[in-house]
């Protein structure tokens, strides 16, 4: 959710005022035009585009899926070409990538036209490290290595250390040579069969091509070549208490009990008309008494679709050389469902917006006086350096969310109209050691269960303990 911070800045400047903006902005698109061609016709994505955007400017741009939002910001970042217009960021038209500008992509992303090394060098070339520091190859946690002729090619296998856990792991990582140096990397999870991604390997070749948007390519890579020439990167320190001081493990009674909600209590939402309730909370044996509309993971079951125990196994951690990690000692659990009913009512005479809603649990208990959180699973009498679940993860993030009307709105509550009520379904896995100290976070988003949060204590924990 956002909103543009001043609706002018997206208006088309006067004539005589282009250049008074352009020496004004930051960021600079002037007229700009985006049209993909198809076999049907022209498809027109983006017309007339203006936008000025000032130093120090937060702007966010909104719209149905679509419209152009992520075309605009790729041309902006030089991944993408325009049509037509002009953009400018600090005095520097864009033509293509640059150290200046980043961009998160929506899911994994590399450059298609390099190698594999050239893709896991292409921040520290940005970044001026000298070349022979650039290729590092993690020698730990290494069980083997076996060289293979895939089709004729050269290639290894390098298999890791897996201990058995809830986390997917690489097991494998597999490197193929192919012609003018490329390689191709593939990291093969404990959950694949090596021979199945040997399989997928066979099926790749590399071929020549007079696409035109591969031709694109090679002038980008060209250009981020050029990028080596600029000024380095600057450095900056890092800030050891940076994010720590709004989580502690400590609070008084007065800043835990003031703001506290219990099961059936309505409260306000923050900024948002919006109040809310806990309706139910029960503890479940399967996952099939859920009408799972939007599940986040799978669940490990046994034939009848029960849960399975959880297993608690406590690590100490090898160099991976000399000493591979080790699971030192381990303790099952009964592992339940921990299923919330949460009732959002608009108390507005006007419909919501977009709201998204996200939680997640706090363990902690009472003390003399105050309250503290609790490491349910830590142990004083075993040597270990970390703990996991076998079974199922440790998390007090929920692995089910459903908002009560569309599962493509994933945890997002869009339009409530006024006086509608909408309940949301939410699921967590917890085991029964952790029910005494559970307590529900509606708003922070907070992702440690062992910290108190700030924003958490002033809109109040919900006390779901068992």
């Amino acid at each position: 959710m956002g909103f543009f911070k001043k609706k002018k800045n997206i208006l088309p400047p006067a004539e005589d005022h282009i250049e008074a903006n352009l020496a004004n902005s930051t960021v600079y698109v002037r007229d700009l035009q985006k049209i993909y061609p198809s076999a049907k016709g022209d498809v027109q994505a983006m017309k007339d585009v203006n936008i000025n955007v000032m130093e120090n400017e937060f702007v966010s741009i909104v719209g149905p899926s679509g419209c152009g939002k992520s075309t605009l910001l790729r041309m902006i970042g030089g991944l993408d070409t325009a049509t037509s217009g002009k953009i400018v960021i600090q005095d520097r038209d864009i033509i293509g990538p640059g150290a200046d500008r980043g961009m998160v992509f929506q899911s994994y992303t590399l450059f298609p036209w390099m190698t594999v090394g050239d893709n896991i060098k292409f921040g520290l070339k940005l970044r001026k490290m000298p070349a022979d520091q650039q290729v590092s190859f993690d020698q730990t946690h290494v069980i083997s290595t076996k060289e293979l002729d895939i089709d004729g090619r050269q290639a290894i296998v390098i298999e890791r250390q897996v201990l058995e856990s809830a986390r997917r792991q690489i097991q494998y990582e597999l490197y193929v040579t192919y012609e003018n140096n490329y390689l191709l990397g593939m990291f093969v999870y404990d959950d694949t069969e090596l021979d199945t991604a040997i399989d997928i390997v066979k099926g790749l070749k590399l071929t020549a091509t007079d696409d035109p948007e591969a031709k694109r390519r090679i002038v980008a890579e060209e250009y981020t070549g050029q990028e080596e020439a600029t000024a380095a990167a600057p450095v900056y320190e890092a800030d050891e208490n940076a994010g720590k001081k709004n989580r502690f493990t400590e609070t008084s009674k007065e800043s835990m009990e003031e703001h506290m909600h219990q099961v059936g209590d309505s409260f306000n939402v923050p900024q948002s008309s919006l109040t809310a309730k806990v309706s139910k909370v029960e503890l479940l044996d399967s996952p099939d008494a859920i009408d799972a509309a939007y599940a986040l993971d799978p669940v490990k079951t046994d034939a009848e679709g029960k849960l399975l125990n959880n297993v608690i196994a406590y690590e100490k951690c090898g160099n991976g050389i000399d000493q591979l990690d080790e699971v030192v000692e381990t303790k099952e659990v009964k592992e339940k469902i921990l299923y919330i009913e949460v009732a959002y009512t608009n108390t507005s005479d006007q419909q919501t917006g977009d709201t998204m809603f996200q939680c997640g649990l706090l363990w902690a208990k009472e003390t003399g006086d105050g309250y503290e959180t609790v490491d349910v699973y830590a142990k004083d009498d075993v040597d270990y350096d970390s703990y996991y679940g076998q079974n199922y993860r440790i998390s007090n993030v929920p692995l089910y969310y459903y908002n009560g009307k569309s599962a493509e709105e994933k945890n997002h509550l869009i339009r409530v109209q006024p006086g509608e009520t909408r309940t949301v379904t939410l699921a967590f896995l917890v085991t029964e050691d952790e029910l005494p100290y559970l307590y529900l976070d509606l708003f922070s988003g907070n992702a440690d269960y062992t910290q108190f949060s700030q924003s958490a204590l002033l809109y109040g924990y919900v006390d779901i303990r068992q």
